[in-house]
């Protein structure tokens, strides 16, 4: 697509359809490598290792969950980024115990997180990021989850082994609040996050 110039105007943000999972797992492939680089954003999975799993994994995604977005170039209508959010309800049925294995900060109020959405993965086009598209993305998603009457936010980025220093640097222009660190192993791999919480 060469050098786009972005703007709100030119971008247009939209639930994502099953007829977008093709371009969404070509996004996801250009974030989400074996190869984790700190100073650009990525996915924890490799979604070139199993095409067939990946697909399938986002369109039920796109099918199930409330908030799944995409983010379209307006010229050529291609997909450049997608946002998934999870209800609190999709989000602990998929990470049962989530909840007990945080670090919660002793300052922190822990009723905050009786009701809230929880940003499950943030993925722009590898060659488009830090040019705002996540920022557009997340407005219009948290807009329609505060019509709805959702009060908290809940997000996580990986500090460790390989910090997410795109994903650090979007919690803090979104104004996230460290609340928690937590511990996972995942694919046999240990990894620490910090916990986030945001009042939308």
């Amino acid at each position: 697509m060469g050098k786009l110039i972005l703007s709100q105007d030119n971008i247009a943000v939209s639930k994502a359809q099953p007829v977008d999972v093709r371009e969404i797992y070509h996004v996801a492939c250009s974030v989400g490598q074996s190869k984790k680089v700190a100073t650009k954003g990525f996915l924890m999975d490799d979604y070139k290792s199993d095409p067939k799993f990946y697909q399938a994994k986002l369109l039920q995604d796109i099918l199930e969950l409330k908030y799944f977005y995409v983010a379209r170039f307006k010229p050529n209508n291609k997909i450049i980024g997608f946002f998934i959010i999870n209800t609190k309800e999709e989000w602990l049925k998929n990470n049962e115990g989530w909840m007990e294995e945080v670090y919660w900060s002793p300052k922190f109020d822990v009723s905050k997180t009786d009701d809230f959405i929880f940003v499950d993965k943030t993925a722009v086009y590898a060659p488009f990021t830090a040019r705002g598209i996540g920022s557009v993305l997340f407005s219009v998603v948290i807009a329609d989850a505060k019509k709805e009457g959702v009060s908290y936010l809940l997000s996580e980025t990986i500090i460790g082994p390989e910090p997410n220093f795109a994903s650090l640097s979007f919690g803090i222009k979104q104004n996230y609040k460290v609340v928690g660190m937590r511990y996972e192993t995942y694919k046999v791999k240990d990894f620490a996050t910090l916990v986030y919480h945001k009042e939308i």
